[in-house]
């Protein structure tokens, strides 16, 4: 059972029991001699970053691996290794499974590593089928009474390293249900009890990422996502509990990423990038959504979508997409406070608002030139084991509708979990792209399910009194300012309300939040257009004005996505509010803004040999040593720039 394979900065090799991963310059040497991985060593280079473990690789609480074997038939045995086709989500990626077998127990588990190209990388995932339910108590209140120390027996962990020293450690966590907070990123530090909540972890060059729900959206029982013991760092969490796992019945993890590098942002959005983050029918297309605008669902009939579909084309939109309230059934009330039984039936048009179905829609917006997207809400009472897929697809058969904005998303357990993935994967496979709204309940966040579609980012209203945190274009600037250090922006979708729909009597009083509008509606715009702009309003109900400036700048985000072309873009200068930031976007294009408290001059690009201003709010100025002088509070500007002599600037 030997591999020896190589395929461009890939190689894996498994002979005597040892397991050989190379990718990219990270190489990882894995001991399976006892029936379990145990890493012997991880390099970059000639850099040696992690020594021995003393302990397997990965363990499931109260199941697996027995720390001795001290009875026939409890050591696993090796029974495959073999090398994957991998799927398209993984695009260049190759899989390498390792099953192992333990006749004590009836135990099979499957290691699967994954490698890409160019990039150092290699995922690891794990597919469990036991014959035995885990020996673990359930409860807090047991955990609180009964353990005088903390309880690790409840932790099951994807992967462990040990490090030749310890190194300062620090994890990132994305705080998501945006309709309650305005605080996306929290940064957890040198925690003296060795417990990090988050997604992504870094250790000197070592980073890990987890593909899986927020740290406070997870279903897990143990309190912390990563396990810092001296030199000895664990990722935790597989996605599944000790009291999932049923016998007989296969259980498959979220997926931990190891990368190296300095960098750990650039490193986080490269991975994600080549997973698949930002490639799909959203890439760089401007989409209306209605339903900022307030009362969406007393509106909609068809009279009011042809008038919004020739507004939204006036607008240089690419999509519009059909809200909450076109389907005869009822609402997402029915389902997150009814607790409704939903059939195919309830998604049909409403007969009395649409007397011809959608049809005269589709046709209205195929002649403007505009695709039409659907709301929509998957049966999370029903562990999204109903009839969605087939109400989706027969929406593409009939429609050609390839976008779906899924809402009401709660996954509360790990079939639940499962069945949403089965989901996105079909839909995919049948070319139809989601945006995944993570406003509320139990959800995938920003770091899982991103090759399927883009992440719904924020409700955010000027014209809702109810609301727990209105639209600010400063604090919606930050939020993406923050977030596309580790994400790739362009899987974003940024709100864009109307300033025509502010009610006067909400911002600016004494314990209100400031006016959205001592900021230029334009500023509202260009703040977006690092990543999708979202139109959140009701463009037939705008003025000329509002309407002539979407136009304007949606022309330019078109020529800005040309020169981005689907690469990097790397978050600059100081945090919005406090200096003047902005973006780089696939080392060609500027863009700057200045806050309202901001100095007007900060050296923030990359020195360059030409530059050419695409547009500017105000007198503003772009050096070859990359100072950039912004001459107005609350102004922008964009450039194209020429880091090279060979290149060209139209």
């Amino acid at each position: 059972m030997n591999i020896n394979w190589r395929s461009g900065s890939r190689e894996i090799c498994f002979q005597n029991r040892t397991l050989i991963l190379k990718s990219s310059g990270l190489s990882r040497d894995i001991d399976f001699s006892a029936g379990y991985p145990r890493t012997l060593r991880v390099k970059s280079g000639d850099d040696v970053l992690a020594v021995a473990n003393q302990q397997p690789d990965v363990r499931i609480a109260g199941l697996y691996p027995f720390a001795e074997f001290t009875k026939p038939g409890m050591q696993p045995e090796i029974i495959s290794c073999c090398i994957k086709e991998m799927p398209e989500s993984d695009r260049d990626a190759v899989y390498l499974e390792m099953i192992c077998f333990e006749k004590f127990r009836r135990i099979e588990i499957l290691y699967r590593y994954i490698l890409y190209d160019t990039i150092p990388a290699i995922g690891i995932e794990i597919e469990l089928i036991s014959g035995v339910t885990p020996l673990v108590y359930r409860g807090c209140r047991h955990y609180e009474k009964f353990n005088k120390i903390r309880d690790f027996s409840c932790c099951s962990i994807m992967d462990t390293l040990t490090l030749p020293e310890s190194k300062p450690c620090k994890s990132l966590e994305f705080r998501m249900r945006t309709d309650y907070h305005n605080d996306l990123l929290v940064e957890n530090c040198d925690r003296s009890d060795g417990l990090y909540c988050g997604n992504i972890f870094t250790g000197g060059q070592v980073i890990w990422l987890q593909e899986a729900p927020p740290s406070e959206e997870r279903m897990e029982i143990f309190e912390a996502d990563f396990l810092v013991t001296e030199n000895v760092i664990s990722s935790c969490g597989s996605g599944f509990t000790a009291f999932d796992i049923i016998p007989g019945q296969r259980m498959k993890s979220c997926r931990h990423t190891l990368l190296i590098g300095r960098d750990c942002g650039e490193a986080c959005r490269k991975y994600l990038q080549r997973r698949g983050y930002g490639q799909n029918n959203s890439a760089g297309k401007v989409t209306v959504n209605p339903w900022g605008g307030g009362n969406f669902n007393t509106l909609v009939n068809e009279e009011f979508l042809l008038r919004e579909i020739s507004a939204a084309a006036e607008c240089r939109a690419d999509i519009y997409q059909i809200d909450d309230g076109f389907q005869s059934g009822g609402n997402l009330g029915d389902l997150s406070a009814l607790n409704r039984y939903i059939t195919p039936e309830y998604w049909q048009f409403a007969s009395d608002r649409f007397p011809e179905g959608p049809d005269k829609v589709v046709w209205h917006a195929q002649k403007n030139g505009i695709k039409l997207s659907l709301w929509f809400a998957p049966g999370c009472n029903r562990e999204f084991d109903d009839e969605s897929l087939t109400v989706l697809l027969n929406w593409q058969k009939r429609y050609g509708i390839n976008i779906f904005k899924l809402d009401g998303v709660v996954l509360d357990s790990c079939r639940a979990h499962d069945n949403f993935r089965k989901l996105l994967e079909s839909l995919k496979s049948s070319g139809i792209t989601v945006n995944l709204d993570v406003t509320n309940g139990l959800r995938g966040g920003v770091c899982e399910f991103g090759e399927f579609g883009p992440v719904f980012l924020e409700n955010r209203y000027v014209n809702q009194t109810w609301v727990d945190v209105p639209y600010d274009p400063e604090a919606t600037l930050k939020n993406l300012w923050q977030l596309s250090k580790y994400i790739p922006a362009g899987n974003i979708q940024i709100e864009v309300p109307s300033p025509q729909d502010i009610i006067e009597d909400f911002f600016g009083q004494n314990g209100r939040p400031p006016r959205p509008d001592r900021y230029d509606f334009k500023f509202w715009l260009a703040a977006a257009m690092p990543a999708l702009p979202l139109l959140w309003f009701q463009p037939s109900k705008q003025s000329t004005k509002i309407r002539h400036d979407c136009r304007e700048m949606m022309k330019i985000y078109r020529e800005c996505q040309r020169l981005i072309s689907g690469g990097d873009i790397v978050p600059v200068g100081a945090v919005p509010g406090c200096g003047i930031t902005g973006f780089i976007g696939n080392g060609r294009i500027c863009f700057a803004y200045r806050t309202l408290k901001a100095d007007g001059e900060a050296n923030i690009f990359p020195h360059h040999y030409d530059s050419r201003l695409i547009y500017s709010s105000s007198t503003s100025e772009l050096h070859p040593d990359g100072r950039v002088i912004l001459s107005e509070p609350g102004s922008f500007a964009i450039w194209e720039i020429k880091v090279d002599k060979k290149d060209e600037i139209l």
